[in-house]
């Protein structure tokens, strides 16, 4: 491990909530998020500022760096140089930057795991947004796809050891892009569609419970609200649009407290006794 002196100013733009003060339900910021988090952890990077943005009004210094209005956003203003990196606005290109700047802080995958797991877990979220979207009229080919993550997670777990992850006992790139889309799948499908992920997948409940036990993912994660939100808007439908104006009335309110589904099936973690 590197130790990293604080002097790159590493910004990191990301969607700014509904309410105003949240981050956003946008995987991809939660993504780049959660990746800086891990290397800023592991001293490998400095840690970054994170920016949370509403492109209707945008800051000056997110205005000023003259991109389109999509997020997430990464500058880098490096202490050797005056004007610092290029800003990117793509997910991918940001990676690709932090992996060649700031590289190590991740678990390092075999590659016919990476392969395993990518395939393994490739399919469940385009059949999620299927159905959110009504595209499909029922849950199954969700279900499936699910299931396939849950027996890929299974069959490896002697391979990966105690931590839960894809490929290992801490997070990978694979992670940082999986576990976002994961946990919105888990929020907005029982609260759009009514539909909750099995309990007895207990494998994959193992894989979320890895991740709500990871400050770098709980940290860059949106309320639940938010993913409700953010998914009743791409539904566009009347009923959507009536349940997403009575969802915005409740967050205007003081009283509400944003809250995270973080919670697990109790049967779907081993008990270990010991004598």
């Amino acid at each position: 491990m590197m130790n990293v002196e604080s002097e790159d100013e590493i910004v990191l733009f990301v969607k700014l909530g509904y309410d105003g003060h949240s981050l956003g339900a946008c995987h991809q910021s939660q993504r780049v998020n959660m990746l800086s988090r891990l290397k800023a952890t592991a001293q490998v990077m400095p840690s970054p500022r994170v920016v949370p943005v509403n492109t209707a009004k945008p800051p000056k210094e997110f205005s000023d760096l003259d991109l389109r209005l999509r997020l997430p956003v990464l500058h880098i203003i490096l202490a050797t140089e005056t004007d610092g990196l290029e800003p990117l606005d793509s997910s991918d290109d940001i990676v690709v930057a932090l992996e060649s700047k700031y590289p190590g802080g991740l678990c390092a995958c075999s590659s016919q795991c990476e392969a395993e797991a990518d395939q393994a877990s490739r399919d469940f979220f385009s059949k999620f947004c299927f159905l959110v979207r009504g595209v499909a009229k029922e849950s199954s080919h969700l279900e499936s796809e699910l299931q396939t993550l849950d027996k890929f997670l299974q069959d490896s777990s002697g391979e990966r050891g105690e931590g839960g992850f894809l490929c290992g006992s801490s997070p990978s790139l694979l992670d940082c892009e999986i576990l976002p889309k994961l946990h919105q799948v888990r929020v907005a499908a029982q609260a759009l569609k009514g539909y909750s992920i099995p309990a007895h997948f207990s494998a994959l409940w193992r894989y979320l419970y890895a991740a709500y036990s990871c400050p770098a993912f709980t940290e860059s994660c949106p309320p639940d609200h938010e993913i409700i939100l953010h998914w009743l808007e791409h539904c566009g439908t009347p009923e959507a649009m009536k349940q997403s104006r009575k969802l915005l009335s409740q967050i205007g309110s003081e009283r509400h407290q944003p809250s995270y589904s973080f919670s697990i099936p109790a049967k779907a973690t081993p008990v270990v006794i010991d004598d």
